[in-house]
């Protein structure tokens, strides 16, 4: 009886380890990184101060354009909080 209740207790923790990793293959598989490319056209002149810059992010779709967020640049980088449109989740 006690190996039979130690067998089930087995199987059991390789059922759970299996659950257990199933998100982390879920995000691995279903996730990418967002690559943006900055591009910085300055008309301003020479003897102004730095532009404050700002990347916006915008979810594009068949009812029309939204902005999902906006974040300021610094230093030619910018990151975005998320979520992404769901455009880039598939």
């Amino acid at each position: 009886m006690a190996w039979t209740a130690l067998a089930q207790l087995g199987q059991t923790r390789q059922q759970l380890r299996k659950k257990r990793g199933e998100p982390d293959a879920c995000i691995r598989d279903h996730s990418a990184v967002l690559q943006g490319n900055l591009v910085v056209i300055d008309l301003a002149p020479a003897n102004d101060a730095q532009p404050t810059r700002v990347a916006n992010l915008w979810e594009i779709a068949p009812s029309g354009a939204t902005q999902r967020e906006a974040r300021p640049v610094i230093a030619n980088t910018f990151s975005f909080k998320g979520p992404l449109p769901a455009e880039f989740r598939h």
